[in-house]
């Protein structure tokens, strides 16, 4: 449904000045081939995947490196999705008190080698992880519930 009003989402976000946006759906294909069509024909979708994110990504994680949350209490995360995993205030410390916290930092460390059920994957270093989804499905921070390629190979 959200796919719909992308353009809606777009121009209410811009109001807040973003330095960019970026879209993920994460779907399963269904028997509604008027969602499966749309899903895979959006011309000006393109891949976010490049040779330099490949080798981001062997240090840092994919979506969490670099992220700062602010809520309008003052608390800090890392995602706006993972509002339990708090890393500071910023009505108590300053921005860089807070960026220079050693745990704060781990979060952007967190590479998917970290994650049991990545090690193996070949793909680890190509993925657009989200540790909030996976972390919320599966209780930990290195969950990971939602990958097919996890599942396979947790079958073999």
């Amino acid at each position: 449904m959200n796919y719909m009003f992308r353009e809606e989402m777009v121009a209410y976000y811009k109001l807040f000045n973003p330095l960019g946006m970026q879209f993920s759906f994460i779907h399963e294909l269904g028997d509604d081939t008027v969602y499966n069509e749309l899903l895979f024909s959006d011309k000006s979708a393109q891949s976010c995947f490049t040779d330099l994110s490949f080798f981001h990504n062997v240090d840092f994680h994919p979506c969490l490196n670099g992220k700062l949350s602010v809520f309008r209490n003052g608390d800090v995360t890392v995602c706006p999705m993972m509002r339990n995993e708090k890393i500071g205030n910023v009505l108590k410390d300053s921005f860089k008190q807070i960026a220079d916290k050693r745990d704060y930092q781990e979060y952007w460390t967190y590479t998917l080698d970290k994650v049991d059920s990545c090690q193996s994957c070949s793909s680890r270093y190509a993925c657009s992880d989200c540790r909030a989804i996976e972390s919320s499905a599966g209780g930990a921070l290195s969950s990971k519930v939602y990958c097919k390629q996890a599942l396979k190979e947790s079958l073999v």
